[in-house]
């Protein structure tokens, strides 16, 4: 029964282990963060190809970073437990 959410509603902690469940979602944020960060810089020193591509090309480092900076966040004020 453990891995069914009933289970896991009525029993807090039998089946979930934090360490596990938010290193990934930690690690994915940090890493939307830098990945976010590098495309914005890369695109400063290189400028898009045309102005269609670089639109979605610097769309996608903006969520990826507002996506980094919401998860770190989250991770560093302790609100994901509430």
């Amino acid at each position: 029964m453990c891995g069914r959410f009933v289970a896991l509603r009525e029993a807090p902690g039998a089946c979930y282990d934090e360490l596990r469940v938010r290193f990934p979602f930690t690690f994915m944020g940090i890493m939307s963060l830098v990945l976010g960060a590098w495309i914005m810089v890369y695109f400063m020193v290189r400028k898009p190809d045309g102005p269609v591509s670089g639109g979605i090309e610097v769309a996608m480092a903006f969520v990826m970073i507002g996506f980094g900076s919401w998860v770190v966040w989250r991770r560093l004020t302790g609100r994901e437990r509430g």
